[in-house]
């Protein structure tokens, strides 16, 4: 997939290039060297995908899906929804015997890749480190003749038990949530695909019913914008969230 990103207006000193770089580097400083190297290459054309629709691939990873009510809701209906692969590791390979070869056919045949999982240990569970492990291949997803994943947009989708407040530096966690994230970051970047912020679901150990629809309204809007071509990455990149970058759309 070749993708044009819109030309950014320029803002005080400094060439097209180093304008994308401000604001990409506002809040989200390591995310997106690769993207500031195709702006490079490619010119005016940046970050907007000429397929129309694009097609995503959700893996879901939840060792204990039948007991979150949260990501229960968070993903209903997205079986059936046009453009939206779910594909749920656990259930797939409950022995973890991962199908290297038909993983990589499904990462080629989708334009949006989607890492969703409960937050772990400040990570994910198992399954997805040993799916990383294995179907990230050297020469294929990463290396200087590994490009099948390049350019295509990558997003972690997760769910905390402790607030937002949490995840900041001098509170219980210490770290952010994008720093707390930053591998799956920089795994997206060594494999040339187009990293954006999360979507966050925190403090699901007190969230109301009614929240968590909110949550599943902006998380499946998110999902269409995407599917029907509307993201504005350069714009999804100034949030640090993708929480926010979707209700601002909506305003």
């Amino acid at each position: 997939m070749r993708l044009n990103y819109p030309k950014l207006e320029a803002v005080g000193k400094g060439d097209h290039l180093e304008c994308l770089s401000i604001v990409l580097y506002q809040g989200f400083a390591w995310l997106n060297s690769y993207g500031i190297q195709l702006l490079d290459t490619y010119g005016s054309n940046a970050f907007q995908s000429t397929k129309l629709p694009m097609k995503v691939l959700i893996l879901f990873a939840h060792p204990a899906f039948h007991k979150s009510l949260v990501n229960r809701i968070l993903t209903e209906g997205l079986h059936q929804t046009e453009g939206i692969t779910f594909h749920d590791l656990y259930e797939e390979y409950p022995e973890f015997d991962i199908d290297v070869k038909r993983e990589q056919q499904l990462l080629i045949e989708h334009d949006c890749i989607i890492f969703h999982h409960p937050f772990f240990w400040y990570s994910s569970p198992a399954i997805l480190k040993e799916w990383m492990d294995l179907v990230l291949e050297h020469g294929w997803a990463y290396g200087s003749k590994g490009n099948a994943l390049s350019d295509k947009l990558f997003f972690t989708v997760t769910t905390t038990g402790g607030p937002q407040v949490g995840y900041k530096h001098n509170s219980s966690n210490n770290y952010s949530m994008l720093e707390l994230l930053s591998p799956f970051i920089q795994t997206a970047n060594l494999c040339k695909m187009l990293p954006l912020p999360p979507f966050v679901v925190h403090g699901t150990h007190g969230i109301t019913h009614e929240q968590v629809r909110e949550y599943q309204n902006d998380y499946h809007t998110l999902l269409q914008e995407i599917v029907e071509n509307r993201l504005d990455p350069v714009t999804a990149l100034q949030e640090k969230y993708l929480n926010d970058y979707i209700k601002k759309r909506r305003i």
